[in-house]
């Protein structure tokens, strides 16, 4: 699980930017020693703001595309809950073509948490996915 990790605190913090992914599969891969075939990584499809501890703040890639948010970048100006025009921070299609070809080269593949929550059209993170490590979508 390369997400959640998120401060309450410091604003303008990405929840699961590639460094994380970079990291977290180095620990798991070379630190403890994990088999790379056995290592998958997760990426989230949804977006979590930095610096709200409020519930009903973490938004599906899905709302965040229908509020405008733009599925190459990996933050938009959204509102959820009570608050309007916060930034919130998830992976577009770039960052998740990154993180399958570093998967697909160091490690066993991706697994995506959760598939209702990513768009179901062009803009779709599991395809990005899927046609960065050669699958069918």
């Amino acid at each position: 699980m390369a997400y959640d990790d998120f401060s309450t605190t410091a604003p303008y913090r990405h929840h699961s930017d590639f460094a994380l992914a970079q990291t977290c599969l180095q620990y798991w891969i070379t630190t403890r020693g994990m088999p790379a075939a056995k290592a998958v990584l997760g990426v989230p499809a949804y977006g979590r703001p930095s610096g709200i501890t409020q519930t009903n703040t973490v938004l599906s890639y899905r709302n965040i595309l229908s509020q405008g948010g733009n599925p190459q970048l990996d933050s938009a100006v959204v509102s959820a809950g009570s608050f309007t025009n916060y930034t919130i921070y998830y992976n577009g299609q770039y960052t998740v073509k990154r993180k399958a070809k570093l998967a697909k080269d160091i490690a066993g593949g991706v697994m995506f948490w959760e598939k209702w929550q990513d768009a179901p059209d062009a803009n779709s993170l599991l395809k990005a996915a899927c046609d960065t490590v050669g699958r069918t979508y």
